[in-house]
């Protein structure tokens, strides 16, 4: 008897709407279709590294389907880094997945511009690796494999103010012999909310880069690589040192295939230790806090 009262009930409302001129609202759910777009975004963030002064790098955290967390204001004597998380979500389609770092955990303009210019470097990744996608020569065959494109990245800096990233992309053009990877970097002090660049690392006039060549290079000659190694690639050039990172122990110097060897012998890394580096570091600059620990 209740249930027949529900339906008669709700048969009269929407009888009443309809004879108003009113519209029956249409049902959507989480399935309908967006408006279309190259890209299709999941912003849901998977917790990738914390930033605090007890946290440790942890790539294998499993994927969480839990809502980001909610944004507080920090107050102006704590730390920021203290109070944020790095976390990413993923920009895919069907032949294309990036991770996209981003903070959250605060609203502050710092974090904000660092979302903003992490997604802008991950569109810059995605246009170089998917350039030659769509040349007029791509081949036709539906045996080859298609194009793709996988972006990920790194946490590779000591927890603090500074965030060094490095994303490494891996990308196929339809018809090529071999996939090809390539890196980019970026490294971020969130203090001041500025991108950090190599040369404000050390003091000026001094010449940083040749002592940083200068032991890539020695390390080089003396490796397994050394029958092939290409000098052009690791001479004191900043476009030769373009792709560098601040860890706990020194810089990371990436250098990517080609680069300095062959495709076979795969990207080149480097770590300069910064006793190695001592007498050309600003030590009022962004190493500060990584030498003072």
């Amino acid at each position: 008897m209740n249930a027949l009262f529900h339906v008669l009930t709700f048969c009269g409302i929407l009888s009443l709407l309809v004879a108003c001129g009113g519209a029956v609202p249409p049902v959507t759910t989480a399935a309908s279709p967006t408006a279309n777009t190259n890209l299709r975004i999941f912003p849901t963030p998977t917790i990738f590294a914390v930033i605090s002064p007890s946290a440790t790098f942890n790539p294998m955290v499993s994927f969480s389907p839990t809502a980001p967390p909610t944004p507080i204001f920090v107050t102006p004597n704590s730390p920021l880094y203290q109070s944020v998380t790095l976390t990413y979500w993923v920009k895919k389609d069907d032949r294309i997945i990036a991770r996209v770092p981003a903070l959250s955990g605060s609203l502050d303009r710092r974090v904000i511009e660092f979302n903003h210019a992490m997604s802008a470097l991950i569109d810059e990744v995605i246009q170089l690796g998917t350039s030659d996608w769509y040349s007029k020569h791509a081949p036709v065959d539906p045996n080859l494999p298609e194009s793709y494109l996988d972006i990920l990245f790194e946490f590779v800096s000591p927890p603090g103010n500074i965030i060094s990233l490095k994303f490494i992309a891996t990308s196929y053009t339809k018809g090529a012999a071999h996939p090809f990877e390539y890196s980019r970097t970026a490294t971020y002090d969130l203090e001041t909310g500025q991108f950090v660049t190599l040369n404000q690392l050390f003091l000026s006039g001094s010449d940083y880069l040749g002592a940083i060549s200068a032991y890539c290079i020695a390390k080089f000659q003396a490796s397994e690589i050394s029958p092939v190694f290409s000098i052009e690639g690791a001479l004191p050039d900043a476009r030769n040192y373009r792709n560098w990172n601040i860890t706990a122990d020194g810089l990371l110097i990436t250098f990517d295939e080609y680069q300095v060897a062959p495709y076979a012998a795969g990207p080149q890394l480097v770590i300069v230790p910064y006793s190695f580096l001592q007498s050309s570091i600003d030590l009022l600059g962004p190493l500060a806090g990584i030498l003072s620990k």
